[in-house]
């Protein structure tokens, strides 16, 4: 006989869903720096970093990788991380990277225990070649570990190398290009199987990365952002030559989701006010709204510090807004200019860290190579990101259906008036009047309290097309940029 009695399901029915979660906006407070080490192996092609002593642990400390990063990590507030990319400038090996050892996979008394390991391999779509009678006896680190097996492969004419990294064993043809290939480790015919030891089965972990043919700059910059054009806003390319970075400002300037690129340049000729084919002028005439240069004789980096600068802005934040002109950039030195230098460098909107006769250091002016401020640029595609994931959010979360009708209409305009609002506190947007013609209610001269204003017609305006495709009317928001002051003129009266 039942004694629990009746379900109270019976009389009270209750169902529990869990909402949806919104999706994260492209990240805009992120370095992208590509440059030319193998560190990073070319199915990979990038890697994020917290810190300087996790980019230390891959690179060394006199790299362009690590030395790029150290400018950008030296910026106060820190920025939160930065990402390294790998441009194939000469034909790249393929690579068997192994699977990473745990600790005690790694403990050198797993390996001296093997006597007479051996495994199979197959370099270059050839014959499979055995590598055996490996003995680890008297090695007291896996970098001795991969020297043994280095001697042996040699001799077993492979056609490879390996190394130890610190995590994983990494295996590379001598040959480069799109014909090297390097297969996964086999069994050996006789002896101890090592192929699982070292993680260098497709079971273990391992991952096979065919040879690679050179590739340009932007080549480079466009595969790794068909991988992770999301994750990275700002990007640099310190080794690019002059047409590199003409051709690296031209593809971020056309870039969706957008990304900001910097140029750093030692060359005097930017300082010439006669001079036409120096790379700040170049980048002038070409009008780049989503291109940095800044000149420095001290740093090849500095513009990594520049961006940190401003990539550090808290776009959620209150009051949190920036111009770069009179901010510092640590790790750079200063330069000391005539007011001459100075005025070529503004009229070809070339940035620079310079020394001010009170003593102050400061950049001038903060610009990308159109002559519009850094600070309006990001900004732009900062509130612009922003209102992209808060309506692509507003349809994804809903449980259910946005109707096409003005009530549905006014749930996207909140999404977009809450997402402007931001930026009024943060300080981009701010009041004043509206010098451009007008939409809505909206006449040119009047005034945005606001800094914004959100319109949408009535869904009776709708086409029939647009309806068919499911499709709102269109959103308008007239946005105004709040600026930022950076000179001032003083009258000052006394009487005797």
């Amino acid at each position: 006989m039942l004694s629990s009695g009746l379900p109270v399901s019976r009389y009270v029915s209750v169902s529990v869903s869990l909402t949806t979660p919104g999706v994260v906006g492209p990240a805009i407070n992120s370095l992208m720096i590509i440059s030319t080490s193998d560190v990073i192996d070319a199915g990979e092609r990038a890697r994020r970093y917290a810190n300087i002593s996790e980019v230390a642990r891959d690179f060394d400390t006199d790299s362009e990788e690590f030395l790029a990063a150290e400018v950008w990590f030296s910026q106060n507030p820190r920025p939160d991380n930065v990402m390294i990319g790998r441009w194939i400038q000469t034909a790249a090996e393929a690579e068997l990277i192994g699977g990473i050892l745990t600790p005690q996979e790694q403990a050198i008394a797993e390996w001296t225990a093997i006597t007479d390991g051996g495994f199979s391999i197959t370099v270059d779509g050839g014959a499979a070649k055995e590598v055996t009678g490996l003995t680890f006896a008297g090695d007291t680190n896996l970098n001795g570990v991969a020297s043994k097996i280095n001697t042996a492969m040699t001799t077993a004419t492979v056609g490879a190398s390996v190394a130890w990294n610190g995590d994983q064993f990494v295996f590379k043809t001598t040959t480069t290009g799109a014909a090297a290939s390097i297969s996964f480790l086999g069994a050996p015919a006789a002896g101890t199987d090592i192929s699982e030891m070292l993680r260098g089965t497709g079971s273990t972990g391992a991952r096979a990365v065919p040879g690679v043919t050179t590739e340009t700059a932007v080549s480079a910059l466009a595969a790794i952002d068909g991988l992770y054009s999301t994750q990275f806003y700002g990007v640099v390319v310190p080794s690019g030559d002059e047409q590199d970075q003409l051709d690296l400002a031209a593809y971020c300037e056309a870039a969706n989701p957008p990304h900001y690129f910097g140029v750093t340049t030692g060359d005097t000729a930017v300082l010439d006010p006669l001079s036409t084919d120096d790379i700040a002028t170049a980048l002038s005439n070409f009008g780049y709204n989503k291109t940095a240069v800044q000149y420095s004789t001290t740093s090849a980096y500095a513009i990594c510090s520049y961006l940190g600068r401003i990539l550090t802005t808290r776009w959620r934040g209150v009051n949190t807004m920036i111009t770069l002109m009179y901010k510092q950039e640590p790790g750079v030195g200063i330069e000391f200019l005539s007011s001459g230098q100075a005025d070529t460098l503004q009229g070809k909107n070339c940035n620079v860290f310079t020394g001010v006769a009170n003593g102050a250091h400061i950049i001038q002016y903060g610009q990308s190579a159109s002559g519009e401020y850094t600070d309006t640029i990001i900004g732009a595609d900062a509130l612009a990101l922003d209102i992209q994931t808060a309506l692509f959010n507003v349809m994804y979360t809903s449980s259910t259906k946005i109707p096409q009708t003005d009530a549905g209409m006014s749930i996207l305009e909140n999404a977009v008036t809450a997402a402007c609002s931001r930026y009024t506190q943060n300080g981009f947007l701010g009041p004043g009047a509206w010098n451009a013609p007008g939409f809505g209610n909206l006449q040119q001269g009047d005034l945005l309290p606001l800094g914004f204003y959100v319109f949408a017609p009535t869904i009776a305006l709708q086409s029939a097309e647009d309806r068919a495709l499911r499709r709102s009317p269109l959103i308008q928001v007239a946005a105004r940029c709040a600026s930022a002051i950076h000179e001032t003129d003083v009258a000052v009266f006394v009487m005797a």
